[in-house]
């Protein structure tokens, strides 16, 4: 006998995939209308965010000459409505096109930095996509 319904999720939250779907995300994602600044090896540039979470960013690459690769450290500051957030990440995933797009997760050991942008990502409650 089936149980009573499911509570809908706290704001801000997506609920776990359904059972058998190819759903492979482990952090929600968060569309935002920020820039971030990135630095790569000698390299500084300010990108849009697609969208962000506590795993890692999705940027835009726009006319970026010698971007960087699969596997490359970057560290990347963020700027939201008073907060910043300044953390490491690695390159996991380049997409090719117009504009192109970088992919990247956090590489910083530093729970305190990720706690942080939890609490900032709470707070705006952003679009979840």
């Amino acid at each position: 006998m089936p149980g009573p319904p499911k509570p809908p999720p706290p704001p801000g939250r997506t609920p776990p995939p359904p059972p058998g779907s190819r759903e492979r995300r482990a952090h929600t994602r968060y569309a935002v209308k920020v820039e971030a600044t990135i630095s790569h090896a000698s390299a500084t540039w300010t990108a849009p965010l697609v969208n962000i979470s506590t795993g890692g960013v999705l940027v835009e690459l726009l006319n970026l000459a010698d971007p960087p690769q699969a596997g490359d450290d970057c560290s990347v500051f963020i700027r939201f409505q008073g907060a910043q957030v300044l953390i490491t990440a690695k390159v996991v995933r380049i997409e090719r096109g117009t504009p192109g797009r970088v992919a990247m997760e956090w590489a910083s050991g530093d729970i305190a930095v990720i706690r942080q942008l939890a609490e900032v990502l709470e707070r705006l409650r952003p679009d979840i996509v």
